[in-house]
């Protein structure tokens, strides 16, 4: 039975290098951002009908030179992290290399980790979820 079971982690864990690798390639492909970005059709629309360029109006600079300023770009950015302002489920922003890793990384952890330990783990904490949450200090309340 121990053949079988090796089989069974080494395609786990080879299908969990697959997703973090994949998401890394993604993450790259798509510009390297920090926070996860994606595009705004409607600040496109208002790029669009600008034709007032800020930068220029301001005649700070050397004597024939062009002030510029560097534009954000507007485009789907893979962050490594997830930038949701309103802290909410169905945001797209919440998809990051993290949020797509971090699954992964918890099934190729619970394979590595010997089997006795993560068995004691579960048991404990079925247990704990057992004695109903409340914890006895001795005083009995009158």
């Amino acid at each position: 039975m121990g053949r079988p079971s090796l089989l069974r982690k080494l395609i786990t864990l080879g299908c969990c290098a697959a997703v973090l690798v994949m998401s890394l390639m993604l993450w790259d492909a798509t510009g390297r951002a920090y926070y996860t970005q994606q595009f705004d059709a409607e600040r496109a629309k208002r790029e669009a009908e600008n034709t007032n360029n800020l930068a220029n109006l301001f005649g700070d600079g050397p004597a024939g030179a062009e002030a510029s300023i560097e534009a954000v770009p507007n485009r789907f950015s893979l962050g490594l992290l997830p930038s949701t302002e309103p802290w909410n489920i169905t945001n797209p922003d919440l998809v990051s290399v993290m949020t797509i890793s971090t699954p992964a990384l918890l099934i190729a952890l619970l394979q590595i980790v010997p089997q006795r330990s993560t068995r004691r783990l579960l048991s404990m904490i079925r247990a704990r979820g057992a004695g109903g949450g409340s914890h006895k200090t001795g005083a009995e309340p009158a």
